[in-house]
């Protein structure tokens, strides 16, 4: 199990590797098409898209911390009423 978890995690980084490079060579052969006023859209554009990436990424990693506070509380009550059901007895 241990080897199947640097397996992956090897393969993940590698494929984000490839896929940052892949996308970082597309912009700037795109960049490369574009003069002038159309260079300035297409920077504006592509800062768009990534400020929406990012906000993206934000909230799915607060709704990833919110989703873990609420099941560390779950979980302490469950503990909670089987400490008090053990005792009762």
């Amino acid at each position: 199990l241990k080897w199947e978890v640097y397996i992956g995690a090897t393969a993940g980084f590698c494929a984000c590797l490839v896929l940052g490079s892949g996308f970082i060579f597309l912009a700037s052969f795109a960049r490369g098409l574009f003069k002038c006023d159309g260079l300035i859209v297409f920077d504006g554009v592509v800062m768009l898209m990534t400020s929406a990436v990012l906000s993206f990424l934000a909230l799915n990693f607060y709704k990833m911390i919110h989703t873990k506070e609420c099941h560390d509380l779950k979980m302490q009550i469950q503990l909670d009423a089987t400490i008090d059901a053990v005792n009762a007895d």
